[in-house]
């Protein structure tokens, strides 16, 4: 429950399902999270279990225990990746009635290696078995977690709606923001995300050789932050490479983008991308991206292999483009988190009857 996409939609579902709904939320990791507080100060309990082992058998353990513990809940909505079967399976141990298995994810070139591709049907033949309801963030992403035929016999797509009024974009923080960080004469690149392997930001600190324009804003934490750094050294662009780390305000940098670069190998939907889009941000995105996910029209989607030199003329013309105003598009394709979470509480109330 730290700062990024997946943890914010799992954070608002907590929020926006709470006047409704008794919430707990159950996060598998000894370490105080970033989000926390802000549960706790909405009345929702938190419990911490222990970092997940390797192969999970100390978390079945671990889960069998707090379920035993804690097990007059209604439905248990897990959000762990492959690792929701040992969820359900220590759910369902308890006797609770409705597991929801939710998948944020697509595959990636790290889980085609022979281990990962058995990990990946043991843990997948333990979701299958014990979910009830099978959920994603877009219809890609459910056949990845729970295989085309379980994801279109009892699958449901439920899209990470987002804050649209949130996000507007505002020309005077704008003004404010760039002067701040001193790129108030740069076309600025913009992504957010954490900064790991997939979401593939250094094809960003690549680009910015092509155009002493460019200043590129990465916003976000992780551990590719290194490598960034050291590639822009290496490059001679350190100086227009801006890293300000993890924030919760997101819509500030949004105001100061040019572009937004959404260069990732795999998305499940990627939040982010509908914040930009939020903003009426021009966005240039890989091909890894789904179109579901694609709603304004000022957006390009381009090959990675391309190369980085294309990249960064695409962006130059994208630069160039306005900003989309209208968010009507976005709520009509079900992006809207009122609209989206509503959903999602009917749905809830038809399982607890």
């Amino acid at each position: 429950m730290n700062t990024g996409g997946l943890e914010m939609v799992v954070k608002n579902i907590l929020l926006q399902t709470n006047n409704v709904f008794d919430n707990t939320c159950l996060i598998c990791c000894d370490e105080k999270s970033d989000f926390e507080q802000e549960l706790i100060d909405n009345g929702i309990s938190v419990y911490h279990l222990p970092t997940p082992d390797s192969l999970k058998v100390k978390l079945y353990r671990n889960l069998l225990e707090f379920f035993k513990n804690n097990h007059d809940y209604s439905i248990v909505h897990t959000h762990m990746s492959f690792s929701n079967g040992v969820v359900a399976k220590a759910a369902k141990r308890n006797g609770i009635k409705t597991v929801i298995s939710h998948s944020h994810e697509m595959e990636r070139a790290k889980d085609r290696t022979l281990v990962k591709r058995l990990y990946s049907a043991v843990m997948r033949s333990l979701i299958l078995r014990n979910s009830d309801i099978y959920m994603a963030c877009s219809t890609l992403a459910g056949y990845f977690l729970f295989n085309e035929k379980g994801f279109n016999e009892k699958g449901k797509v439920l899209y990470n709606g987002v804050d649209l009024n949130r996000f507007v974009f505002n020309t005077e923080e704008r003004e404010k923001a760039r002067k701040k960080l001193g790129i108030e004469d740069k076309i600025v690149l913009g992504n957010v995300g954490s900064l790991f392997p997939v979401k593939n930001q250094i094809r960003i600190v690549e680009m910015l050789k092509f155009n002493p324009a460019f200043a590129t804003l990465i916003v976000g934490e992780g551990s590719e932050k290194t490598n960034l750094m050291n590639l822009a050294s290496k490059e001679g662009v350190l100086e227009r490479l801006i890293l300000p780390g993890k924030t919760t305000e997101v819509e500030y940098y949004l105001n100061a983008m040019d572009v937004f670069v959404f260069p990732s190998t795999s998305e499940g939907f990627g939040v982010a991308l509908i914040e930009a889009q939020a903003n009426g941000l021009p966005c240039l995105v890989s091909e890894a991206i789904q179109d579901e996910a694609i709603v304004n029209n000022n957006i390009i989607k381009l090959n990675l292999n391309a190369g980085a030199e294309k990249w960064a003329e695409e962006a130059l013309t994208l630069s160039t483009l306005a900003r989309e105003k209208e968010q009507l598009e976005l709520k009509n394709k079900g992006l809207d988190l009122n609209t989206n979470m509503g959903e999602l509480i009917s749905f809830y109330t038809s399982l607890t009857g």
